[in-house]
Parts: structure tokens; C-alpha cells; sequence
């Protein structure tokens, strides 16, 4: 009875639907290893960029107001002549 089910190939099979399942099988493994984090390298390296260019960015920003707090405190200039009005 169960030879005469649908979806049931009666040859045993074709080769190439077996290469497909074993190639599905493979690339659904590595997509849940990388979401599981076993491939942690590259989301390491990125976290790390990402650190690297916030702390760049973060002490350009900080350093101007900072500068510009102390500056406006102390009653001091930046050396950049913007108070001079053209007119």
C-alpha cells in the first residue's frame, strides 16, 4: 500500500534531488551556525569596527564641546575669527 502513495518515487530516488537535499542541508546548518554564533569571527571584527569608529567620533564630538564649554567659561576664543562681521 505505501507504494502506491503520492509523492512516492517508485526508481528509489534520482541522484540529483539527493545532491540538492545534502546542499540544502549544508547551507541551512551554516546559516544556523552563524545565527548561534559560532561563527563569531566576523561578528567579532565587526563589533570591533564599530567600537573603533564610535570612540574615534565620540572624542572628536566631546573634545569640541568640551572645548567650546570651557572656552565660553573662561571668557577665552578659539583663535578663529568669528566674530568679525563682513557688511
Amino acid at each position: 500500500m505505501a507504494e502506491n502513495e503520492p509523492g512516492q518515487d517508485p526508481s528509489g530516488g534520482d541522484a540529483r534531488i539527493d545532491r540538492i537535499g545534502d546542499r540544502l542541508r549544508d547551507i541551512t546548518q551554516r546559516e544556523q551556525a552563524d545565527v548561534s554564533g559560532k561563527g563569531g569571527a566576523v561578528d567579532a571584527n565587526y563589533r570591533l569596527g564599530n567600537r573603533v569608529l564610535a570612540d574615534l567620533l565620540g572624542g572628536i564630538a566631546g573634545g569640541l564641546l568640551f572645548g567650546w564649554l570651557f572656552d565660553r567659561w573662561l571668557g577665552t576664543s578659539s583663535g578663529f575669527p568669528t566674530h568679525i562681521r563682513r557688511g
